[in-house]
């Protein structure tokens, strides 16, 4: 395990959420949920999670903490000069074919191709975008085990069937930074529990109720943390595309 700096150079913006609170991706939860892609797999008991820390030696990442261990990580980190905008997607009606395979009855409640009403009819929606030309990753890991699975990636954010959030190359590079993936800058480079990072209180760091694991979205996962500096951190990258 060697201190690591990943970077990933975006050729298109990338789309947040809808209605999901924007949650800055963690870089083991992108790789954890490349190796599910691959072996397709599913999370099925938070209580017998064999990608936890330190359970599974697939993870190439170093581990960090006695009461509460995370992964050496960092969260999606970039520059802040990254521009912002919104991105319009429109949802068309389905045709006359696409309805009769989906509901064959000659009663079938829809409306035929090309009307505007009725639970099918055609919507748009706007969705905010951010565009940082490279996205940032620090973590203790194993290099080329982390390259054999991080070329998987071709797109992250959500909308990524239109293009969204596509990823052109990436990089990978040794560095000088002992608690990579811990801290960046004097400052706390993903989630850290407070259990084990009692120095936050002086250093007057950031605390927040959060995930601290992957996955980061299910509640018992959920402890008291320091928290990253939100204007170096991009939100929400939780899913990849493979």
């Amino acid at each position: 395990m060697e201190p690591l700096r990943i970077t990933f150079d975006m050729i298109t913006p990338v789309a947040l959420p809808l209605k999901k609170q924007p949650y800055p991706m963690h870089l083991d939860s992108l790789v954890i949920g490349i190796l599910t892609g691959i072996k397709k797999e599913i999370f099925e008991n938070i209580h017998k999670d064999k990608y936890a820390p330190g359970q599974n030696p697939d993870i190439p990442l170093a581990v960090s903490g006695e009461k509460s261990p995370i992964y050496c990580a960092s969260v999606a980190m970039t520059s802040k000069d990254i521009q912002r905008g919104q991105y319009g997607i429109t949802k068309k009606p389905p045709t006359d074919e696409e309805m009769r395979m989906y509901r064959p009855q000659e009663n079938a409640t829809y409306k035929q191709a090309g009307e505007g009403s009725g639970i099918h009819r055609a919507w748009m929606e706007e969705v905010q975008t951010v565009f940082p030309h490279q996205i940032i990753f620090e973590c203790q890991g194993d290099k080329q085990a982390l390259w054999d699975i991080l070329t998987n990636v071709r797109r992250v954010g959500v909308f990524r069937r239109v293009g969204m959030g596509e990823v052109i190359n990436m990089h990978i590079e040794s560095i000088d930074n002992p608690q990579a993936g811990l801290v960046y800058n004097n400052q706390p480079a993903r989630m850290l529990p407070v259990v084990d990072w009692p120095e936050g209180e002086q250093k007057q760091w950031h605390k927040i109720a959060a995930g601290v694991r992957a996955p980061y979205w299910h509640p018992a996962n959920r402890e008291i943390c320091w928290a990253p500096p939100v204007d170096t951190t991009i939100p929400n990258f939780s899913v990849v595309d493979l």
